[in-house]
């Protein structure tokens, strides 16, 4: 060791000259270093240069748990200065042991076709990473779910698997993550509503559809279901709409309107024969709807004829697209006509024969006789007179027609209307003769007895 520095002090010092002692020899023992910090460090003296390295913590156990010893071990000194260094290991320390994660893979997810779950099928082999020899065992059954129900690409969270073994206390396990499928569309099939009502004369409608293939309650709001019509017959109930998770098929529905029922009455109508064809149309109904006329039965007609007095069916026939139809029968009364007697007959002193005193024409031209024996007493009077009714028909009927008519379309005779006029005899005075000497004036005396006035056997005087 060479000596320098030496120097002197003093009141006297000046008076000196000092001299280093000549060389020495002596020992340098290492300096003490003890490693320390949070990553092992040392302190070096003035320039010296050297690396702490080697530091190995042991934990006085493997398993997790909190505040463990960990005991530091093998620090060295590197360095060109090292040697003149020693190192005293770190005091142990006190951590924690956190569990290991491990992640769940080699899981795949299929794809499937919409049925109203978040149900998944997995598939592939799952597995683990461990650590060592640990004793951890994975351990399932691994189920997975999609994040919607609906149709579409869905990611799947998996869950279910468990690990176990004498070591999984030290692990934390994680189920396996970004596994998505596709959810295709279901198909189903809608049914359009069918229903039946009877005609009413206004528009009627159905709606509303059932459905197959559907899950779970769902409801398909946009689906909807119609069909309309107003007259008697079947009108279509057609369904349309989409959904997000269903194909759907279509099948269509009935509206049936029935027809209504109503009832028709022939007219019915009374005339008097006139020889010719009569007849009644027409009909009313009953049942109509919505303040519908019979008018409006254009398919239906009501009608009947007849010729001869009685009574005459009058028939309804037909159909309408609204209303089932039930027919009565109407009638056509034909009375029996009168015969009026009537006529002029020239006055005569002999009995009258009242057959021969009055017209006979039936109508349309229709001539009857009259039968029996009639006399004065069916007159009112003997003498002349002028449109006198008739006193009485003793002993006179109505005979049979000369021209096709027949009596039977004729009241039996009655006096009432009839009316008869006995004309004033025409007589022509003759077997007067008459002469004279010119007198100048117009008047003559007439001789002999004029005839020509005779009354039952009696000669008139005049």
């Amino acid at each position: 060791m060479t000596l320098t520095g030496a120097s002197l002090a003093g009141t006297d010092a000046n008076n000196y000259r000092v001299t280093n002692q000549v060389p020495l020899s002596a020992n340098i023992t290492a300096k003490k270093l003890t490693v320390s910090g949070g990553t092992a460090a040392v302190t070096a003296l003035g320039s010296d240069v050297f690396t702490v390295s080697g530091t190995v913590g042991t934990f006085n156990t493997k398993t997790v748990d909190i505040n463990k010893v960990v005991t530091l071990t093998g620090a060295t000194l590197t360095g060109s200065n090292a040697l003149n260094y020693s190192v005293t290991n770190q005091a142990p320390l006190s951590t924690d042991i956190s569990p290991y994660s491990t992640t769940v893979s080699g899981l795949t997810a299929t794809g499937r076709v919409y049925n109203a779950t978040t149900d998944v099928t997995l598939g592939g082999s799952a597995t683990i990473t461990k650590l060592g020899n640990d004793d951890v065992t994975l351990s399932g059954p691994a189920t997975g779910s999609f994040s919607s129900k609906n149709v579409g690409m869905q990611s799947v969270t998996v869950t279910g698997n468990t690990i176990s073994g004498t070591d999984s206390g030290n692990y934390t396990l994680l189920q396996q993550s970004g596994l998505s499928a596709n959810i295709g569309k279901a198909n189903a099939t809608v049914v359009a509503n069918s229903g039946t009502v009877t005609y009413n004369g206004d528009q009627q409608s159905l709606t509303g559809f059932t459905t197959t293939g559907v899950f779970n309650n769902d409801v398909l709001t946009n689906v909807s279901a119609s069909g309309y019509g107003t007259n008697a017959g079947t009108y279509s109930v057609i369904a349309t709409g989409s959904d997000k998770n269903y194909n759907l098929a279509f099948t269509p529905g009935k509206l049936t309107i029935a027809k209504a029922n109503a009832t028709i009455l022939a007219n019915s109508g009374t005339v008097t024969y006139t020889g010719l064809l009569q007849s009644v149309t027409g009909f009313t109904a009953t049942g109509l709807l919505d303040n519908q006329t019979a008018n409006i039965l254009t398919g239906v007609s009501a009608g009947g004829s007849g010729i001869n007095a009685g009574t005459y069916t009058m028939v309804a026939a037909g159909s309408d697209k609204n209303y089932n139809l039930a027919f009565t029968d109407g009638t056509l009364d034909i009375a029996k006509a009168n015969l009026t007697l009537s006529g002029s007959r020239a006055l005569q002193w002999s009995n009258i024969d009242i057959r021969q005193c009055v017209d006979r024409d039936g109508v349309n031209g229709e001539t009857f006789s009259i039968a029996g024996s009639g006399d004065t007493s069916n007159l009112s009077s003997k003498d002349a007179h002028s449109n006198s009714t008739l006193a009485s028909l003793t002993g006179l009927t109505l005979g049979s027609s000369i021209n096709s008519g027949l009596a039977t379309n004729y009241n039996a005779l009655s006096t009432s209307g009839s009316s008869l006029t006995i004309d004033k005899k025409t007589i022509t005075i003759s077997g007067l003769t008459a002469s004279k000497e010119y007198d100048a004036l117009l008047t003559t005396t007439m001789t002999g007895m004029p005839t020509g006035c005779q009354r039952d056997g009696f000669r008139e005087t005049i």
